[in-house]
């Protein structure tokens, strides 16, 4: 494999990557401020901590297909 195939797929994966976390970001930015899809220390009961998927569906199911898509880039 040259060189050039690999700066073009590292450059692919680091735009995708990027392009994931604006969409994250765009997605966090667009929710109810006491709503968090992915807290960091989740406490309390656990209908708290399904509080965002609960109410927003497509928010979470997008906010994670650009996370999964973010890890595989």
């Amino acid at each position: 494999m040259d060189k050039k195939t690999v700066y073009l797929a590292t450059a692919f994966a680091s735009l995708v990557a990027f392009i994931c976390i604006l969409v994250m970001a765009v997605i966090d930015l667009g929710l109810a401020p006491d709503l968090a899809l992915q807290p960091s220390t989740p406490s309390g009961p656990v209908s708290k901590f399904v509080r965002a998927t609960n109410e927003e569906p497509d928010s979470a199911l997008g906010f994670f297909a650009a996370d999964t898509l973010f890890v595989l880039s």
